[in-house]
């Protein structure tokens, strides 16, 4: 992802946050205002339950976003100071507005109070103000603490996906260079000898290289294809031999339709080909074997190699430390992948879970 592709992602991502979160502000709003109807209605007459439903619920209004406000301008700020001053001036102004709202509405209906009467009145207005707006007011800073504090969860790992994505990019891109300069010297030793398999391998190659460039791309392929695409890299690598060497491939899939990362498993093959000792032991072999079934796909390579020849190490390469590392990116807590030399063999095996 480049920065623009991010920049987007981030701003639908707010979008459809604020969109959800709009949806649930209106029907607590309205379900405030159902509830206000209902209660005072048994109080007061129609005309002043209106009236009293519609002006507490917008003082409310500013006191729930207003301390929203004041969390963005000075507590995320770390300016406490400030932002308790600024709390405490919006709470007494809006319960001070609102008293006055409910206690000139509760004269409006007692025209005539005793003089017990009204103080009583308003002392429980006073009580049911605080009380609300108490709750409201601590609602709404609270609230936007913790909105902030999940946008910023959300963000940052939007940015730890970028990151990976990156990563993995330039994991593959090391492996695709190496992976086409093999073929092409294997393309190159068959035009010098003149080699009628030079334009046969030149169409496997060329398949091969629409796979790496436009399949490559992709999240997943389906195992299917990265089958076919290590068999036709074992032909090739095959035609560079005036011989053909031994070299078995073992598939046995019990699920169809499984997907796996691409060119995941045809650098292991590669390393493979690439350490066997086909060119000293004529009892040189190798085995790559795959199975897969409802649970986890299996990977394992083995082949002959020589202890003493240390020259591969020390020419290019991706190294398998690469494909561990896109594994790690790719498959966290979902694989499981070794190698090492066993007697005269060398041994990789890569587990991958699919659920």
């Amino acid at each position: 992802m480049d920065a623009q592709k991010t920049s987007y992602f981030c701003g639908m991502m707010k979008w459809q946050f604020w969109q959800r979160s709009r949806n649930i502000h209106i029907l607590a709003w309205l379900s405030i205002f159902g509830f206000g109807l209902v209660l005072f209605s048994i109080y007061y007459p129609l005309r002043l339950v209106g009236i009293h439903a519609f002006a507490n619920l917008g003082l409310l209004m500013v006191l729930f976003y207003g301390g929203g406000s004041i969390v963005n301008r000075f507590i995320e700020q770390a300016d406490y100071a400030k932002g308790v001053f600024w709390a405490g001036i919006l709470f007494i102004s809006i319960s001070y507005l609102r008293v006055q709202v409910n206690w000139w509405l509760s004269l409006q209906y007692f025209q005539s109070p005793n003089p017990s009467g009204p103080l009583t009145a308003f002392g429980r207005i006073v009580v049911m103000v605080l009380a609300t707006s108490s709750f409201i007011g601590v609602l709404g800073l609270s609230y936007q603490m913790l909105r902030n504090r999940f946008q910023k969860e959300r963000q940052t790992m939007a940015l730890l996906q970028e990151q990976q994505a990156a990563q993995l990019d330039f994991l593959k891109a090391q492996i695709n260079p190496h992976f086409l300069f093999n073929a092409l010297n294997n393309i190159y030793s068959l035009v010098e000898l003149r080699s009628p398999d030079a334009p046969k391998m030149l169409l496997k190659l060329s398949d091969l290289l629409r796979y790496v460039i436009y399949e490559g791309r992709k999240k997943e392929v389906s195992l299917q294809k990265e089958v076919q695409q290590i068999n036709t890299f074992i032909e090739l690598f095959q035609m560079r031999n005036e011989h053909p060497v031994q070299i078995t491939f073992e598939v046995g899939v019990q699920q169809a339709g499984l997907s796996i990362e691409p060119m995941i498993l045809i650098p292991l093959v590669e390393n493979c080909f690439k350490h066997a000792d086909f060119d000293l032991n004529p009892m040189a072999n190798t085995v790559i074997q795959l199975s897969a079934d409802t649970t986890k796909i299996r990977f394992r390579t083995q082949n002959t190699f020589n202890q003493s020849d240390v020259q591969k190490d020390q020419v290019g390469g991706v190294g398998l430390e690469n494909i561990a590392h896109r594994l790690q990116l790719r498959y966290p807590n979902r694989h499981k992948f070794s190698y090492s030399a066993e007697g005269s063999f060398f041994v990789v095996l890569l587990e991958i879970s699919t659920q």
